[in-house]
């Protein structure tokens, strides 16, 4: 899978081929976001980390959205890297680093937002976004419940709409509609 990028104004969206049609997520972006969509199975959290900061050529940005399926705690970044509380503990992992490394791009006053379906749900979630703020001194956003398709388009920890920073909502349409397909109109 080729990656795609896009140079953002004031804002990127980091999105995952580990979900479903994602190009046609891609193209429900707005135009003033940047935009990295990169290959899950092949990427490391060290080449993401490269490829974000060659996209923003190591300018700063108002926020950075990543969009993988989570659970209650945890989500995915890439095939061998989760990010939960135990990986951030593991150095060699590289989820500290690479988070450390992200908070580099974002603005003062700016945060990260990690669009995973019910990632906030759970004390463990509701830590790890507590200790990845502690250790970026960046603020971060997750939501509690299912985000996106039937589920909102809002971060729960922080209030934020994604629709109106980042979406085209008329373009997620057929985005939603083939992942609903794909899921064989089961969302759970």
């Amino acid at each position: 899978m080729n990656t795609l990028s896009r140079k953002p104004s004031t804002r990127l969206v980091v999105i995952s081929s580990n979900l479903p049609s994602e190009q046609l997520l891609a193209n429900a972006v707005q135009p003033n976001c940047g935009l990295i969509v990169y290959d899950y199975e092949n990427t490391t959290p060290d080449s993401l980390l490269n490829q974000i900061q060659s996209t923003l050529n190591n300018s700063s940005v108002d926020s950075i959205a990543f969009i993988d399926h989570g659970e209650p705690g945890e989500f995915c970044l890439t095939k061998n890297t989760d990010v939960s509380q135990e990986a951030l503990d593991k150095a060699e992992t590289g989820v500290a680093d690479f988070f450390s490394g992200v908070s580099q791009l974002v603005a003062e006053d700016g945060r990260v937002d990690l669009l995973a379906c019910n990632l906030y749900a759970s004390p463990d979630g509701k830590k790890l976004v507590k200790n990845l703020e502690a250790l970026t001194n960046t603020n971060f956003a997750a939501s509690d419940n299912l985000t996106g398709k039937n589920g909102d388009w809002n971060l729960e920890s922080d209030d934020v709409d994604l629709m109106a920073i980042y979406f085209e909502p008329k373009l997620l349409q057929p985005w939603a509609s083939k992942y609903h397909a794909q899921r064989g109109g089961n969302d759970e």
